[in-house]
């Protein structure tokens, strides 16, 4: 971690300061011999060590900078690996260390330094140079391993660069696929809610029970298409957050008041009171706890308890959806907030995953934790700070499906 706040040719010297020092007792019983060594090349004979081990290395830098900028790493990695490599030659000819202890404190210190090390092109050349030097099997292993290693870690990387390659071409579909729906889907459903509205108008004259539950159950369905074509938009376009002084227990209040609740499932709320003025976009807030607790709601097959938790902890704001349900299989807990991804018959696997990019969108994290039988808990954690002059008033809430 160390490492990562220095430039180049700093991680570079730091790092076999580092690689010298475990070898310091060894080192000092050919110290005239090593003294010499560091003078036959530019870069190290800046290197100081004195009779108690102790390896300085700040003239080192200022020699380097009086060679051109291109040339200053590669100097320093050739130098340094020649005395090394001299270093560890020595020391088994002369049996001042056996071939394990040489390879268990050089592995610990390539691991511990491995990241950097790699990027600045140290490891290859030092192992290089030890395999072909040093004529002992157990080095050349070392080499063939680290070059093993290398080669996973690699492969590793390109996968992930694949997955994400592919993560991104198939959002650019969907947003396509979501523009296109939202075109020539949001206005007929418009039309149809708009000739819902005045059924029900003329209803109100002429009541008709039949005629009046076949309304509210279209009602229903156009709800449902409308949060598909929501997700889909939420999902593939950018989200922009609009943070304003928030009640959070208004807007768990509003959402529990448009949902059907069963009369066997228990709610219980417990908000604390600086909630009353929490930063956040309402909106958003809105349509990730309304997901939440819908999901809780049909977790729950008979009775049960929905809790909804909010505290503070420092910094930092923890909103809690807790159910008493069916819980999720532990083999579906790494695919959960996974676009697409649904045990449900009824729905897209989206639900989870615009929560998810929300929360991430609001600076924040969105865990969850679950055991079969027993219930599932979805935590969100977002950051607890009064936004920079933030709007005292809270813009209308518009009201989001309860289906997810």
């Amino acid at each position: 971690e160390s490492l990562r706040e220095l430039d180049d040719i700093d991680a570079c010297l730091k790092i076999y300061r580092r690689i010298l020092y475990p070898f310091i007792g060894e080192i000092l019983k050919v110290k005239t011999e090593f003294r010499e060594k560091l003078s036959e090349y530019y870069v190290t004979q800046g290197i100081e060590i004195t009779d108690f081990g102790e390896i300085s290395i700040n003239d080192v830098k200022g020699r380097l900078m009086k060679l051109p900028e291109s040339q200053r790493l590669s100097h320093t990695i050739e130098a340094f690996n020649s005395v090394l490599s001299w270093v560890y030659e020595r020391l088994l000819k002369e049996g001042m260390i056996d071939v394990e202890d040489l390879l268990r404190k050089l592995r610990l210190v390539l691991r511990l330094n491995k990241d950097k090390a790699v990027e600045l092109g140290v490891y290859p050349s030092l192992l290089g140079r030890l395999a072909t030097k040093i004529p002992q099997r157990e080095i050349h292993k070392v080499y063939s391993d680290y070059l093993e290693e290398l080669v996973e870690e690699k492969t590793r990387e390109l996968k992930k660069a694949h997955e994400n390659l592919l993560k991104s071409q198939r959002l650019a579909a969907i947003g396509e696929v979501a523009a296109m729906v939202g075109h020539d889907l949001r206005n007929p459903l418009q039309a149809i809610v708009y000739s819902l509205h005045l059924a029900k108008r003329e209803l109100e004259s002429s009541p008709n029970s039949s005629l009046t539950e076949t309304i509210r159950m279209i009602e229903e369905q156009v709800e449902y298409m409308n949060k598909i074509v929501s997700d889909l938009q939420y999902y593939a376009r950018p989200i922009k957050p609009n943070i304003v002084i928030t009640d959070l227990k208004e807007i768990i209040g509003e959402i529990l008041s448009t949902i059907r609740i069963p009369e066997k499932i228990e709610v219980s709320i417990d908000i604390e009171d600086s909630f009353k003025a929490f930063p956040t976009d309402p909106i958003l807030m809105k349509r990730v706890l309304t997901n939440l607790i819908m999901n809780a709601i049909q977790a729950i097959k008979d009775k049960g308890q929905l809790r909804i938790t909010a505290y503070t902890k420092e910094n930092d704001a923890f909103i809690s959806v807790q159910d008493t349900g069916i819980g999720i299989p532990e083999e579906n807990l790494s695919k959960i907030f996974q676009p697409f991804f649904t045990t449900k018959a009824k729905g897209q696997g989206l639900g989870l995953t615009v929560c998810k990019r929300i929360i991430e969108t609001l600076q924040g994290s969105i865990t969850l934790n679950s055991k079969v039988g027993k219930g599932t808990t979805f935590t969100i954690k977002l950051p607890f700070k009064n936004p920079d002059q933030p709007q005292r008033s809270q813009p209308p809430l518009i009201k989001q499906s309860s289906r997810s």
